[in-house]
């Protein structure tokens, strides 16, 4: 029987942090205090001896307030189709708390992933901060390549897609830090709907984005809950390039997703940025952005970028290209403008995609 890490053993074992008096405090109140300090005293020790450059940790151990320090993965979990629907909700209350920089063992740490499995969670996980496929030594080899040719194809142009994205959700990410603002959300938090608070396999990714992924076994659709008085852009991608449209009002419907299809929603009056996925953003930057959208009467968004690397964004070294989209007399009208001081874009086309309320591409 598997007994390690039972909650009872915290609870029964005691602290006496002054040796002297009488005050004991249990180790359930406390336990994860250990890796919070540790983690504390090594971003102190990396930004003293490296103060000009941004640094990465990532600690499973965790207290309310780490995220000032170092991002979290939610442990070892397993091969589960379970494993993947709290992956969801997970997510949802992390960020809630002030971890915007969390993610799970895509795929599940423990146990053998199926073809479906690993091609779902894949799929949500373009949506998760931390995209990394992960598992422990002795279960299958569920890299992409260790599958058969159908599954990676479709794992293919799921990765592919996660770097068309990184436009938006790189932008979606800084605009979170700098308003202290939940970077994934329940949906409730965009609507008075009452019925939203009841909804959590479905979240907002920024301030536009609705990720309904599919985490349920043996089924190509499912269950999407719209806020009432709402309209979204339903698009279900095989690939960045290739996608379909449709829109959906409030209420409830059955969605049909394939295996092979990647869906979110785009909100009302919403553009993204999407570039060509090149497959390393250190060595092949931004170049192109291509904005789609839901356009009723006029939609704005400012892609923003920096080097990346050091700390010279808080010096306002960054650059922001601003992209507008108005609905004229039945045309759309496009605009964009850049605001870079520092020669930071390297953004050679800027293009637009925007679909009307009939999901008819507008011209």
């Amino acid at each position: 029987m598997y007994t390690a890490n039972r909650k009872e053993y915290y609870e029964k074992m005691f602290h006496r942090p002054d040796s002297i008096g009488n005050e004991v405090i249990s180790n359930d109140k406390i336990h994860n205090l250990f890796g919070y300090y540790m983690t504390m005293a090594t971003a102190d020790a990396v930004k003293r001896h490296l103060p000009d450059l941004r640094y990465f940790l990532l600690s499973r151990s965790s207290y309310a307030g780490m995220h000032r320090f170092a991002a979290i993965w939610t442990g070892d979990n397993q091969s589960w189709w379970e494993h993947m629907t709290l992956n969801i909700k997970m997510l949802i209350s992390l960020n809630i708390c002030g971890f915007f920089y969390t993610g799970a063992d895509i795929g599940g740490f423990g146990g053998n992933v199926s073809n479906e499995l690993i091609i779902r969670w894949m799929q949500l996980g373009i949506f998760n901060p931390l995209f990394r496929n992960h598992s422990a030594l002795g279960t299958r080899d569920q890299e992409p390549y260790n599958f058969d040719d159908k599954t990676i194809s479709i794992l293919k142009n799921v990765v592919k897609l996660r770097y068309a994205l990184v436009p938006y959700i790189y932008s979606e990410f800084i605009y979170s830090i700098n308003t202290l603002k939940p970077f994934i959300k329940p949906i409730s938090f965009i609507t008075n709907d009452k019925n939203a608070v009841q909804i959590e396999d479905q979240f907002m990714l920024g301030s536009s984005i609705m990720a309904i992924p599919v985490h349920t076994p043996n089924t190509t659709k499912r269950t999407v809950y719209i806020p009432e008085n709402t309209r979204w852009l339903l698009c279900k991608f095989k690939s960045y390039e290739n996608y379909t449209v449709s829109i959906l009002t409030g209420g409830i419907h059955l969605i049909d997703v394939q295996l092979d299809e990647v869906p979110l929603l785009i909100k009302e009056n919403s553009i993204i940025p999407l570039t060509t996925p090149n497959g390393n953003i250190s060595k092949s930057p931004v170049k192109n952005l291509n904005f789609i959208g839901f356009v009723t009467d006029h939609a704005e968004y400012t892609y923003y970028n920096d080097d990346g690397v050091t700390n010279n964004y808080i010096k306002d070294e960054f650059m922001k290209l601003t992209a507008t989209a108005k609905l004229i007399n039945g045309k759309i009208e496009t605009n964009y403008t850049i605001s870079d001081k520092f020669n930071l874009s390297e953004i050679k086309s800027v293009d637009f995609t925007i679909y009307d309320e009939n999901a008819n591409l507008l011209r």
